[in-house]
């Protein structure tokens, strides 16, 4: 008997219980936006749309970093939004990396979630920039293959692989939901 292949939506069916079950006081949560761009990170994968599943991942993070470091619940439909501004007092616009140190200066997650973002920024990366990784790789492809010899190609080839697998991707969206639970928890503190 052979297994059924595991299904983005069984991670979305463990992870809104999860989201529900924390105790908001009837407030919404600040991370509301990028819940929903988390459920349809989840419905491109059950599409088989891996890349864009990944590529959801990684901006359901970015989204729900900045906004738990943005936005503050004052009182009954009012919100208090704090963007980052530079030296002129004008929003400015923050890179990932950037959200990401604030997160983990603040000790929201812990190393082994922070290694997620990580690896979840660089899989989402991959896949928006695929056409120059291509580019790249096919020229480091010709210098190893001038190194290594013709023998090698399928060696080589394989060894330097584009794109995600499957699995890759389910780490992914398994990871993301978990951490959004934990900017969930946090953002009521």
């Amino acid at each position: 008997m052979t297994a059924t292949p595991r299904k983005a939506r069984d991670i979305w069916d463990a992870f809104w219980p999860k989201l529900q079950g924390i105790p908001t006081s009837d407030r919404p949560l600040t991370i509301g936006e990028a819940v929903s761009l988390f459920q349809q990170s989840i419905r491109a994968y059950d599409a088989g749309s891996f890349d864009l599943a990944a590529l959801g991942c990684r901006a359901t993070l970015e989204s729900a970093c900045y906004l738990f470091l943005t936005r503050r619940w004052v009182s009954a439909g009012v919100w208090a939004v704090n963007p980052p501004r530079n030296m002129g007092g004008d929003v400015r616009r923050v890179e990932f990396d950037e959200i990401k140190s604030a997160i983990e200066k603040l000790g929201i997650l812990n190393r082994g979630q922070l290694h997620s973002v990580k690896r979840i920024q660089t899989h989402g990366n991959l896949i928006a920039h695929y056409a120059s990784k291509t580019d790249k790789q096919e020229e480091s492809f010709v210098r190893v293959l001038l190194r290594k010899g013709f023998e090698n190609v399928s060696e080589i080839d394989k060894e330097m692989e584009v794109g995600l697998s499957p699995l890759e991707v389910l780490e992914d969206l398994e990871d993301t939901g978990v951490i959004l639970i934990e900017l969930a928890k946090a953002s009521l503190l």
